[in-house]
């Protein structure tokens, strides 16, 4: 009698599990693929805006280090989820902490930034009423991404966040988010364009109209971040499709404080760490001498030039730094 050693066919992993540890995953992936950039734009600013104020560079180092954390607390969900919790349908159900952490963190963030560019649009049009309307959705988005993390600890189930309290917080949390980003891009480009009609200067234009495409770039990408959130928790609520912008939403708001931060015109010099521009040229004084140098009497003139130059030193006020 032969003993015949039938093998069967490994299962294929199916749809459904991959739309819940794939998100995860690629989210991972992303976001430290935007830490890596995070770091050279802090290198960029650290080297070339040396004059910055300290309340700037306080905020630019703060994110940073948020940013750091944020990036160990991806790192952690995606081990977990993909390593030590393989297999483990519990791990799907309640990742740890870093579930926790990771609403918590991305609301701080976020605030921060849009509180800043609030104050910009303040400095630059003197407004009021907008600033202080941006203040109020970036604490309110903040206040829900927190109530979401704390709430989270009690639920321990992903399943449960589409519940109707927990769904209306994500609405304040992702929606207002996207509202604040879009009223500091509409006005910025307001601001920015009837600064540009009263320049007659090319390169100063060329210089706003750069500007001009940032804010918009910088707004749209934030925006259309936090709204794809949205959408996609509330349309997939059965797998973890959303995870993929969860994870780099952080990192999306910090990346475009840094590139408005290092667009500006200051010290835009990596190599120098001083930026030293003449402002003015001026011709004092001439003066022509004639005296008989050789028996051939051939005249020679000495010309004394005194230069005067006056150095400007590009450091950023609450005036200038909004021009980003």
């Amino acid at each position: 009698m032969t003993s015949v050693n039938q093998t069967q066919p490994e299962m294929p992993v199916s749809i459904d599990t991959l739309l819940l540890i794939g998100p995860v995953f690629i989210g991972s992936i992303f976001s430290w693929c935007l830490f890596g950039i995070s770091i050279v734009q802090l290198y960029i600013y650290h080297l070339s805006f040396p004059l910055d104020s300290y309340i700037m560079k306080g905020t630019v180092y703060i994110i940073f280090v948020l940013d750091v954390f944020q990036s160990i607390v991806v790192a952690t969900s995606g081990w977990h989820t993909l390593c030590t919790g393989w297999g483990h349908p519990s791990v799907l159900q309640f990742p740890g902490w870093t579930f926790i952490a990771l609403p918590c963190v991305s609301g701080i963030v976020a605030a921060w930034v849009q509180i800043f560019f609030s104050w910009r649009i303040y400095s630059l049009g003197n407004w009021h009423v907008v600033p202080v309307l941006i203040i109020i959705l970036a604490l309110a988005q903040c206040a829900a991404a927190w109530a979401i993390g704390i709430g989270f600890i009690a639920l321990q189930d992903i399943a449960l966040l589409h519940k109707a309290n927990m769904f209306a917080r994500t609405i304040i949390w992702l929606g207002g988010a996207a509202l604040a980003d879009v009223i500091i891009a509409l006005s910025m480009l307001y601001l920015l364009y009837s600064a540009k009609r009263n320049i007659t200067i090319k390169q100063t234009e060329r210089m706003l109209t750069h500007l001009i495409h940032l804010t918009v770039e910088t707004g749209a990408v934030t925006a259309t971040s936090a709204i794809l959130e949205l959408i996609l928790f509330q349309t997939f609520q059965s797998n973890n499709l959303h995870f993929t912008i969860a994870l780099m939403l952080c990192k999306i708001y910090s990346n475009a404080l840094m590139a408005s931060l290092n667009s500006r015109p200051g010290s835009r010099i990596v190599l120098q760490k001083t930026n030293e521009h003449i402002h003015s040229l001026n011709l004092q004084s001439l003066q022509i001498q004639n005296s008989d140098i050789s028996s051939s009497n051939q005249a020679a003139s000495t010309t004394v030039i005194q230069l005067q130059r006056s150095i400007e030193v590009m450091k950023d006020t609450p005036k200038a730094m909004i021009l980003n």
